[in-house]
């Protein structure tokens, strides 16, 4: 075998190598953002179970389709072949160690014709896919912005909705009627008629109480500092009165 050749031969090797791990990793990175691209433009939520599953068989399928590429002797020896005909179907030649002097003299010229390493291509078809990751991640960024923007404008339009919905209340809120009223219903013994709770007005004991109230906002009534009812917009409270401590009613 030629000295340099060996060297030679594994620096070949290993650049075969490094493009296939290269290409596989193109291809998944491109399968996965493909993936999500289509999820984010579909707004689709999947399981992360189905991502995980999807992430392997695809490492699988990828794995199965580069078998066929692994670096080997014979292959690169026919790639550089194919690849320089100036070689001229030779380089079985290098790997011989017991030569004569002819052949010795056609060793040295099969060497000297040997391209740099760097040049010769394995069959890896790596380029187009690098070209649809860029052109995947783009559209992912793209979809990504509109689906963003799509979240703020529902955002936006439910704060507009809100802010409708809040100003027809404010507008058509009795502002200027707002209050309650407490009806009375006094026990059967007085001989009573109900009638509308006035300031400073008795209440006879054992009375029922009806409290309401209208407009906003809400209102709190006081029982001689006894009780606090608050009433909310429209809302009704019963109340009876059994203590005579509770003849009067502030508020």
């Amino acid at each position: 075998m030629h000295k340099g050749f060996q060297t030679y031969w594994r620096k070949v090797k290993r650049r075969w190598w490094l493009l296939l791990g290269f290409s596989v990793l193109l291809k998944l990175f491109f399968g996965i953002a493909l993936l999500i691209m289509l999820l984010n433009i579909s707004q689709l939520a999947m399981p992360t179970v189905f991502l995980i599953i999807y992430a392997l068989s695809l490492v699988a399928i990828i794995l199965l389709w580069s078998i066929a590429l692994l670096p080997s002797d014979q292959k690169i020896t026919h790639q550089m072949h194919k690849q320089f005909p100036e070689l001229e179907y030779s380089l079985k030649l290098l790997s011989i160690t017991d030569l004569n002097a002819v052949e010795g003299i056609q060793q040295a010229k099969i060497y000297a014709k040997l391209p740099q390493f760097q040049a010769v291509n394995p069959p890896i078809k790596w380029k187009p896919y690098f070209y649809a990751l860029i052109m995947t991640a783009l559209a992912l960024a793209a979809s990504t912005r509109m689906t963003l923007n799509s979240s703020e404008q529902v955002h936006e339009d439910a704060l507009k909705a809100d802010y409708q919905i809040i100003s027809s209340l404010l507008e058509n809120a009795e502002w200027g009627r707002f209050g309650y009223q407490i009806k009375v219903y006094p026990p059967a013994y007085t001989k009573m008629s109900s009638f509308e709770w006035q300031p400073d007005r008795k209440v006879p004991e054992g009375s029922q109480l009806n409290l309401s109230s209208f407009g906003l906002p809400a209102a709190t009534v006081v029982w001689q500092n006894a009780e606090n009812i608050n009433l909310g917009p429209g809302e009704v409270v019963e109340r009876t009165i059994y203590s005579s401590k509770l003849a009067y009613i502030d508020y």
